[in-house]
């Protein structure tokens, strides 16, 4: 996805420990460490701080809110907390709704 062509993520519900649901606009598309393709209509978001420091991270989801795949998606990062700073590296922009 380019710079012009970023996506919309709209928070469908928070969830334990930081985290929340997010509904994406695309949904994302994203190959595993084997070089398989996924495609995610779901992603939880969660923000946690670790032995390494703050950390947050983007997963996999179902429309539950249950990760489905143990793959750290684009987006990830080290040294923050932020749900809205992952998803903006994703390439997805917060929904206002």
């Amino acid at each position: 996805m380019t710079e012009q062509e970023r996506g919309v993520a709209h928070h469908v519900k928070d969830l334990a420990y930081q985290s929340a649901l997010y509904r994406m606009e695309p949904p994302v598309e994203e190959a595993d460490e084997r070089g398989e393709d996924h495609t995610f209509e779901h992603v939880i978001v969660m923000s946690r701080t670790g032995a390494y420091g703050p950390e947050t991270v983007i997963y996999p989801g179902n429309s539950t809110g249950h990760v489905t795949l143990a793959l750290e998606l684009a987006g990830t990062f080290r040294g923050g907390l932020s749900h809205a700073e992952a998803l903006d590296l994703a390439g997805y922009e917060l929904a206002d709704d």
